[in-house]
């Protein structure tokens, strides 16, 4: 994760996460430099999370209508607890990923680096 850096403007030139698709799809997202203590001054604990950019993804809403929030998506699966979508300064799609993987050298077996 990096911090997003709210002085040089970053944000001005991503998109409103409250466009973005809610059906599964990963986006980079940042969030916003404020939640402690501006947006959420009884939760020192996200002084941590303040500008942070991260991969988001969002399931849409449940049957009801509840909106469940955007879930941290990571290589090892999709985080329980989501964030709130106004904890969201704003997000840019991924671009697609490569349809090939590079072969890696062979190696003569005595571990990684080994020739």
């Amino acid at each position: 994760m990096k911090k997003l850096d709210m002085e040089e403007g970053i944000v001005a030139n991503w998109l409103d996460i409250r466009e973005a698709e809610k059906n599964g799809t990963v986006v980079w997202a940042a969030l916003r430099g404020d939640l402690y203590p501006g947006l959420m001054p009884h939760r020192p604990d996200l002084k941590a999370w303040n500008g942070i950019q991260l991969t988001v993804l969002h399931f849409g809403l449940t049957q009801d209508g509840f909106d469940p929030g955007w879930r941290i998506a990571g290589p090892l699966g999709v985080a329980r607890a989501a964030i709130p979508q106004d904890w969201i300064a704003g997000y840019l799609p991924l671009p697609e990923a490569p349809r090939t993987i590079l072969a890696t050298p062979k190696t003569s077996g005595g571990g990684i680096g080994s020739v």
